[in-house]
């Protein structure tokens, strides 16, 4: 099964990803294939949790409306909104993982959104804590944890990963990424251009 990802004139909105069939075990099967891939085992929690955020984009047309950052802002002004803070990081994992390109048309770093989507993850574990809710509080340790794990894995499962050598350098030294690190080396041993953008151009 191959990842179509349709995008339309607004850098800040991309069309939500097309699979065919959109069915759970789909997802399941595209989520097997990026830990394949990518040398990664998930374990069953989090591969359940990156089913799902999947099930959700495709099930949310308007998934990735708004700007990311005045999304974050608002769920640190918002006395513990852990629905709020969950919605910021998992939009932050989807784009991180299946949408990397992204921080490059906004003129931001590559760990611009696995930055915010930890960041987001950890406060709702902190929002759970002081509220006594520690198996909810310890879950999105492990999400903020796992992470870049998750990241990854949706990485790995394009069938070609929209990502320059120069930003997989970036993704692998900002946020320690593995993949990224093999990608990288990958892609120098290959001859890529190492500044190109966009799609990948050989020397």
């Amino acid at each position: 099964m191959e990842l179509h990802v349709q995008k339309n004139n607004h850098e800040e909105s991309p069309e939500p990803l097309i699979l065919e069939p959109t069915t759970i075990a789909s997802l399941q099967t595209l989520v097997k294939k990026g830990e394949w891939v990518a040398g990664i085992s998930l374990g069953e929690d989090l591969e359940s949790y990156l089913v799902w955020a999947l099930k959700r984009l495709i099930d949310k047309p308007k998934f990735f409306s708004g700007s990311l950052a005045l999304k974050f802002a608002y769920a640190q002004e918002t006395v513990c909104d852990k629905k709020y803070l969950q919605e910021v990081g998992d939009t932050s994992l989807l784009l991180t993982g299946l949408f990397p390109e992204r921080s490059h048309h906004l003129g931001v770093d590559a760990s611009f959104f696995s930055v915010i989507g930890r960041t987001a993850f950890d406060n709702a574990s902190q929002c759970c804590r002081r509220y006594g809710q520690k198996d909810l509080a310890t879950w999105y340790q492990e999400a903020r944890d796992g992470f870049i794990p998750m990241a990854d894995v949706l990485l790995a499962a394009h069938k070609e990963p929209p990502v320059t050598p120069l930003h997989a350098l970036e993704l692998w030294k900002e946020t320690g990424s593995i993949f990224s690190r093999n990608l990288f080396k990958q892609k120098v041993l290959n001859g890529d251009n190492f500044l190109a953008t966009g799609t990948i151009q050989r020397q």
